[in-house]
């Protein structure tokens, strides 16, 4: 009976401590999931577009260029920008799917990038710069087998959605790679 009593007594006294900690710890997580302004940059980004890229194939050549369309929305809550882009490339049809979030926990946006020009998953990482999206990843050249850097940097004023992408092969110097330039599909 007695170690019954003190065994109700420790936890009385326990039990409001360990409640007020898990409290603490729920409002803690939540504000950690919850969107933040990171989330809102994003939403610029958010419609219907038709766009025109422009892609060199080296540096002294003249761009391949194509037409297509793309459609992003914020999903989960407004918590991830995710896009799908259709068109054409050389000749063939494109298709290509991007998610963009803000990672709360590593104080960094993080880009992911599938096609179906290739068989990897691109991941990026960066910041947002003189209010344009900047992410990098370093990523092996499949006609190489060399690493490169690759940079995407990307900005929408409201009407026009600009991204730039930029490559850095091991010793050489960043080139501009591809630019597509969008503009707003009228309602």
């Amino acid at each position: 009976m007695r170690t019954t009593l003190l065994l109700l007594l420790t936890f009385c006294l326990v039990a409001p401590l360990a409640s007020a900690q898990d409290e603490f710890d729920m409002a803690a997580m939540m504000e950690m999931i919850a969107p933040d302004e990171h989330h809102v940059f994003l939403r610029a980004f958010v419609g219907d577009w038709y766009y025109h890229s422009f892609m060199w194939m080296a540096p002294d050549a003249p761009p391949v260029q194509t037409l297509g369309e793309a459609s992003l929305s914020m999903d989960l809550d407004g918590r991830y920008l995710v896009g799908v882009h259709t068109g054409n490339f050389m000749g063939m049809p494109f298709e290509g799917r991007g998610t963009t979030g803000y990672d709360k926990v590593s104080g960094k946006y993080v880009l992911s990038w599938v096609d179906n020009i290739g068989t990897s998953i691109m991941l990026f990482e960066g910041q947002v710069e003189d209010g344009k999206l900047v992410v990098e990843s370093d990523l092996l050249n499949p006609t190489t087998g060399t690493n490169e850097v690759h940079k995407m940097v990307q900005w929408a004023d409201g009407e026009t959605y600009t991204m730039e992408y930029y490559t850095t092969p091991e010793g050489g110097d960043e080139t501009l790679s591809m630019r597509i330039i969008s503009t707003r599909v009228e309602d």
